[in-house]
């Protein structure tokens, strides 16, 4: 789970727990600016824009122009290879050898 901060900087992982075959993780998206919406032309921050320079919605700063889907992938990705590596170096199960409900 280390590994996925080291390649996305911007990114904490905080608590995380391994079920028998999914995961649960809390990651905190760091340097992230808050999103508001405009309401009566007045930001939900306070601040008065002026009528006609609205331009929609503030957008926040992606964190570092990648998703959470890109995380997730990445995600996915490095423990595919790390189990493929596992089944042929470590003699882990194949997932050919994994019983069927």
């Amino acid at each position: 789970m280390v590994k996925i901060t080291g390649r996305f900087q911007n990114i904490a992982l905080h608590e995380y727990i391994v079920m028998p075959n999914h995961f649960h993780a809390i990651l905190e998206i760091v340097g992230a600016t808050l999103v508001v919406a405009l309401t009566n032309n007045v930001a939900l921050t306070g601040n008065v824009v002026p009528p006609g320079n609205e331009k929609g919605q503030p957008q926040g700063i992606a964190p570092a122009g990648k998703t959470i889907g890109d995380m997730v992938g990445a995600f996915e990705s490095m423990t595919t290879v790390e189990y493929i590596r596992g089944v042929k170096n470590m003699g882990w199960a194949s997932t050919r050898d994994a019983p069927t409900f």
